[in-house]
């Protein structure tokens, strides 16, 4: 690949180069945005997600107590229960996620509110994949606003849930089960941005076509530029008469094709000769 020539060839439609560059620039912003009477409106969506984590305790805040607390109940003689067990609570992490994602859940929270995304809770583990007590919901959504508004619905459709099971069941309550919100959701991650692939390739394409047309166009110029010369040799051959008077014109001036010191006359390098045609230069190769 001549480089040189294919810059040489920039530069002489430099004018059009530009005007194409300007034109595959607008192109490309159309692609990736519409422009309406609302202003200019990116085409395609993100995906936003939010997280809203709950903590599955009791009343009271157990784990804020030192030291283990049992309990007996009255009127029986069974053993001391431990009050805040934390196994238990993480157990019930797996229990709940399975309630979060359940229809009935899901019905609730679109009742609420149009929901425009996608909810799913899953109990969380620590690093070395031992439950939690702790209940994790999350929210995607096409916006930021939209995530963390369906991640704080989700988050209340099921604390709702939990406390009218609790109260249709008669649960005590001192002895129900409390979930405590730790993140409500608020602050949402861009997780997927628009692409930018079409406006690139909307751009490049343009500017393939341009090049395309500019090697089209500078192959007919030059095939034109070629036939021209051939043209003009076979005219030459065919009426010699013209060379004819050419010399006697010469002749007539003084210098009968000859310079001054009696050396034949050099035309394009090479000695001339009278009454007879240089032959054309043979053409130039054509660009690929």
């Amino acid at each position: 690949m001549d480089l040189a020539l294919y810059a040489r060839l920039v530069w002489r439609y430099r004018t059009w180069f530009a005007a194409v560059a300007v034109l595959a620039v607008v192109l490309s912003l159309l692609s990736y945005a519409r422009i309406g009477p609302s202003g200019i409106t990116p085409r395609g969506s993100e995906t936003w997600q939010a997280k809203s984590t709950l903590l599955i305790s009791q009343e009271g805040f157990p784990y804020g107590r030192a030291v283990p607390r049992y309990q007996t109940e009255k009127d029986s003689n069974g053993p001391a229960v431990l009050l805040g067990d934390q196994n238990r609570f993480a157990a019930l992490s797996q229990v709940y996620a399975q309630l979060a994602n359940s229809d009935v859940v899901r019905t609730m929270l679109n009742a609420s509110e149009p929901v425009n995304g996608t909810v799913s809770a899953d109990a969380a583990v620590d690093p070395n994949g031992m439950a939690l007590p702790l209940l994790n919901i999350t929210a995607i959504a096409p916006t930021l606003e939209g995530a963390s508004r369906l991640a704080a619905s989700a988050s209340s459709a099921f604390r709702d849930y939990v406390a009218r099971r609790q109260q249709d069941a008669g649960i005590a309550a001192a002895d129900r089960v409390e979930l405590q919100v730790l993140n409500s959701g608020q602050h949402a991650i861009l997780v997927a941005p628009r692409k930018k692939t079409l406006p690139m390739l909307v751009f490049f394409a343009v500017m393939a076509a341009a090049f395309g047309i500019v090697l089209v166009l500078e192959n007919q110029r030059r095939a034109a530029a070629e036939d021209s010369d051939v043209r003009a040799g076979q005219e030459v051959a065919v009426h010699p008469h013209h060379a004819q008077h050419a010399n006697g014109a010469e002749h007539a001036n003084g210098h009968g094709g000859a310079r001054p010191d009696g050396a034949p006359a050099v035309v394009d390098g090479l000695p001339a000769v009278r009454g007879v045609a240089a032959a054309p230069a043979e053409p130039s190769q054509r660009l690929a």
